[in-house]
């Protein structure tokens, strides 16, 4: 009856260093698992915020370019009120024209290079509208990026709360 004690005592003891052992070893795991989520979960939240700050210079760049497109569309409103008023000059002097050939001249010069003015800013506004609608493409494509990304954090707190992990707050 000694065998038996001593061996089922043995037996107690082996599976008790099994347990102990098997406790440390899922304390490691877990320890390294949260470690390297909460470095992932770090360097998501550290380039969200890049991309933020990314997103808020594109946005006052846009707002900048809008501003100097309403000053160019206004000068070229005023380019155009400009040359309905030498093109009415033109109409007057047609009728004068046989006293007035030399003004005449004058004035047909002037509304020549009006006419290279308004074309040189209708390509600038061109040229403007077409970087403002890159411009908007390029925040929409910024703000889905930064959509996904913040789903995937919340996707990310949802686990570590469940796991009791981490009390996730203010991620987004």
């Amino acid at each position: 009856m000694g065998y038996i004690k001593k061996t089922t005592t043995l037996f107690l003891l082996l599976l008790l260093a099994v347990s102990l052992i098997s406790y440390g070893a899922s304390t490691l795991f877990y320890q390294k698992s949260l470690a390297s989520l909460n470095n992932e979960l770090t360097t998501k939240n550290n380039n969200i915020q890049a991309i933020e700050n990314t997103l808020n210079s594109m946005i006052l760049n846009y707002s900048n370019l809008k501003d100097q497109y309403k000053l160019k569309l206004t000068r070229e409103e005023e380019l155009s009120e400009q040359y309905l008023g030498i093109k009415q000059q033109k109409t007057n002097l047609l009728e004068e024209k046989q006293s007035l050939s030399d003004n005449l001249n004058s004035t047909q010069r002037d509304l020549n290079e009006a006419l290279l003015d308004i074309s040189f800013l209708e390509t600038k506004v061109t040229d403007l509208e077409i970087t403002i609608e890159n411009k908007d493409w390029l925040i929409e494509n910024l703000s889905e990026s930064l959509n996904d990304i913040e789903e995937d954090i919340e996707e990310i707190c949802d686990d570590a709360e469940s796991l009791n992990i981490s009390d996730c707050e203010d991620y987004t």
